[in-house]
């Protein structure tokens, strides 16, 4: 009887660490979104350099960072503004084609990046990210996230797909 009461005294004990555990995780994780955020955009961006040419702008589906308040976005707008020193705008592909900064079956001036969808899988995140950069052009990527030393570190990242 005594050994029952200690094995489930443990047990307790156990899932109580393990909770605090996983809350201080989570907590961790939302602090660093905008981290994983930028390294993603910066990754979608940088990958494959060799399609890009010299863009006017650059848009980024600000809606699709799921998880960040108005003033983190604006702190990825300004980030992304002074890394790469062009104009960065809060738009989709069809927010600039109703805007009439783009033109269907042309060319693009800028650069369209946006976020498809990101799996939180407690100890990592996936995000799915794609851009365009021409009327048919683009490509999405999957970056796969661990927590390591504190941080969110890139682990992998393949294509998803390509046209």
């Amino acid at each position: 009887m005594k050994n029952k009461r200690s094995a489930i005294g443990i047990l307790l004990l156990f899932i109580i660490v393990l909770g605090i555990y996983l809350v201080y995780l989570t907590s961790t994780q939302s602090e660093q979104l905008k981290s994983i955020y930028i390294k993603s955009l910066v990754e979608i961006i940088e990958y494959e350099s060799g399609t890009q040419k010299s863009f006017k702008y650059i848009a980024i589906d600000l809606d699709t960072l799921k998880g960040l308040n108005e003033v983190e976005k604006a702190e990825v707008n300004e980030y992304f503004e002074s890394k790469y020193n062009v104009q960065v705008i809060d738009a989709s592909y069809m927010d600039l084609l109703e805007k009439g900064i783009e033109h269907r079956n042309k060319e693009l001036s800028g650069l369209v990046i946006y976020v498809e969808k990101i799996e939180n899988h407690i100890f990592s995140y996936n995000v799915h990210i794609a851009k365009e950069y021409a009327s048919l052009g683009g490509n999405g990527i999957v970056i796969k996230f661990h927590y390591k030393n504190g941080e969110w570190i890139i682990w992998n990242v393949k294509v998803n797909w390509i046209s």
